[in-house]
């Protein structure tokens, strides 16, 4: 496979993994209505467990949250791979594992009227080295079109299935705002979040 081509693949892949993060976090932000009272800590941590799949904390505080069935799949919409049925599952599963590899603990807030400041320690997800390392393996040539556009796919599930967790601990600062008396988190902090979570570069 050439540099260029495995570039070009490489980039593809992590953006359209960030992609599909953001449409679920999105998602899970976007509603705040009735629900027992919990620190900013707390609720950051059940929008986390959200994006790995368990969404049993985040119901239980914000009803109205939680995913309709299909709501997975239908994040993937849109975007510039297409997903076999099996590859969606295949790939939401994928998604929600290396997820829960990574390792979130909220050690701090700050709270000033309406909104909050959570500070997070994390232990990343080596997605970005994972799959760059099986798309050098892969012979590109000659492939079709919907050939790579299946592999893509493929390469995807398989990075996020296999990417270990590291021993780089960064920090993160999310921010809440407090919506009908639940704390919700903001759109703005969605992208620094799963970024803190899963090793992109």
């Amino acid at each position: 496979m050439n540099q260029e081509l495995q570039g070009k693949v490489v980039v593809r892949l992590k953006r359209r993994f960030v992609a599909f993060l953001m449409v679920v976090l999105l998602l899970l932000a976007a509603v705040g209505c009735i629900g027992p009272e919990r620190s900013p800590k707390e609720v950051v941590l059940l929008y986390v467990d959200a994006l790995r799949g368990d969404v049993e904390g985040l119901s239980k505080y914000d009803p109205e949250a939680v995913p309709e069935e299909g709501f997975w799949a239908e994040s993937l919409e849109g975007q510039d791979i297409a997903f076999t049925p099996e590859q969606v599952d295949a790939y939401v599963l994928a998604s929600q594992a290396a997820l829960k590899r990574s390792r979130v603990t909220a050690v701090g807030e700050t709270i000033n009227g309406g909104t909050a400041v959570v500070k997070l320690e994390i232990l990343q997800v080596d997605f970005v080295n994972t799959v760059t390392a099986l798309a050098e393996a892969i012979d590109w040539s000659g492939k079709t079109s919907e050939d790579v556009n299946s592999m893509i796919a493929d390469l995807m599930i398989r990075g996020l299935n296999e990417a270990p967790l590291t021993d780089r601990l960064v920090t993160q600062e999310v921010t809440l705002t407090k919506v009908n008396g639940l704390w919700v988190l903001d759109e703005a902090s969605a992208v620094p979040l799963v970024n803190s979570m899963i090793l992109f570069q």
